[in-house]
């Protein structure tokens, strides 16, 4: 098992940049930078078996708080912070080798050349065609001209150690892309992740946003991964707006050697799936038509083909969405999913609705539901048939500044004999 490591040099780097913007702020002259603070406490309750007993009460709580310092928009220098934590109220040990806390993103961010370019120091999300990483260290990001795109970013990679990985593993990449007002983007990106003195990642990846017609948008990422040599990923997915309908076709190749190898275990908890050496390929397309005053129509379809497992399968349904008035939907899906094993042979039904101020008498915002009903042709582990529901209802108080969200979940499968939870949502918003 692996043992979580935290970067306190990140937690240094956002005090230093904390005490730095509180003393600029106390210059003669400056003004003060608006300062917002955002927080989420959930509280969640389900059963769980454990080593020690079976259904063990678990009722964790997850506070989640951010601090906004400055106008990223409007102003040269702002500082943002994000973080969580967690605890158990019923005393369970179903979290014990999971970590209780962490910092999800803390950085100050300058803008540079006349706000063209701007420099972020501190922990943050670095989001690629190459894949997504956190980084502590470095991005700068900026452009040249109105057409040209760069970005390129450095540290060290947050994440797990264990006897096989025992030094920090150190990241960096960027991209390079050109732009060319609403008619194409497209970008190539490059990551390396390196520790323990080798390359444990290297990836190339390519992206790209083409509209050659105002109604017709062509995306598109391809990875390939520089360790195996081999491509890992290929996705190529358009929408077409025709009148009063979308064609949404799309197309994604997964060769998971390529997309889940040349990583440690460590810090990638899907590399397991790389010795498979399986290879999916998935072939859809959804169609709207939006012709009917008060209905939305759909279909959608969808093939699944594996090359080294016998799981290939074939998803059909159709789906409606019925807007009834101006305060609340009701939408369904009818679906049939076709293929060469028992749990991927199945009839499913859904029926989902959302309800805007339900009820004058009762103080609420919305009511939400959700049921997907599921019915195997073949039993699995003597059961052949899955349920899912779901109900949710909100409030917000003082002009939206604090809001309540109360929601239910319950699901019975062959896998779990059932399964029933509650989660209370606590936001609170402070932007004075």
């Amino acid at each position: 098992m692996g043992r979580y490591v935290r970067r306190d040099a990140t937690w240094f780097i956002v005090g230093a940049w904390i005490t730095i913007l509180l003393g600029v702020s106390c210059l003669p002259g400056y003004a003060q930078p608006r300062v917002r603070v955002h927080s989420q406490t959930l509280v969640r309750g389900f059963e769980r078996d454990t080593v020690e007993e079976e259904d063990t009460l678990v009722l964790p709580v997850y506070q989640y708080v951010g601090l906004d310092v400055g106008n990223a928009e409007t102003e040269k220098v702002t500082l943002h912070v994000y973080g969580w934590g967690r605890g158990d109220l019923a005393g369970s040990d179903v979290y014990e080798d999971n970590p209780d806390g962490d910092l999800t993103y803390g950085y100050a961010q300058w803008a540079l050349a006349d706000d063209a370019m701007h420099l972020r120091l501190g922990r943050q999300q670095v989001v690629a065609a190459s894949g997504n990483e956190t980084v502590d260290g470095l991005l700068l990001e900026g452009g040249v001209g109105d057409s040209i795109a760069l970005s390129a970013y450095g540290g060290l990679l947050p994440g797990f150690e264990d006897e096989t990985f025992s030094s920090e593993a150190s990241l960096y990449g960027g991209r390079v892309g050109y732009h060319m007002e609403a008619l194409c983007d497209i970008g190539v990106s490059y990551k390396a992740i390196h520790g323990d003195g080798e390359t444990l990642d290297e990836r190339i990846a390519m992206d790209l946003s083409w509209s050659p017609l105002e109604p017709l948008t062509l995306t598109g990422v391809s990875q390939y991964n520089l360790n195996t040599n081999g491509w890992a990923e290929h996705t190529v997915d358009a929408r077409l707006y025709v009148s009063d309908y979308i064609i949404h076709p799309y197309v994604q190749r997964f060769e998971y050697d390529d997309l889940f190898s040349g990583t440690s275990k460590s810090f990638n908890p899907f590399s397991a799936l790389a010795e498979t050496e399986e290879v999916l390929t998935l072939v859809g397309g959804d169609l709207y038509w939006r012709g009917l005053p008060r209905f939305d129509l759909g279909a959608k379809v969808e093939n699944y083909t594996h090359d080294e497992t016998d799981r290939d399968a074939l998803y059909t349904s159709g789906l409606l969405t019925w807007y009834v008035g101006e305060q609340w939907q009701l939408g369904g899906e009818l679906g049939l999913m076709d293929g060469d094993q028992d749990e991927n042979s199945f009839h499913l039904g859904r029926l989902w609705f959302h309800w805007d101020n339900p009820f004058d008498a009762i103080p609420t915002d919305f009511i939400t539901g959700d049921a997907i009903y599921a019915s195997y042709e073949e039993e699995i582990f003597e059961e052949d048939t899955s349920l899912f529901l779901s109900l949710g209802v909100g409030r917000s108080f003082m002009e939206e500044a604090l809001s309540l969200k109360l929601s239910s979940d319950y699901s019975s499968d062959p896998y779990f004999e059932s399964d029933a939870r509650v989660m209370v949502t606590l936001t609170y918003n402070l932007n004075p």
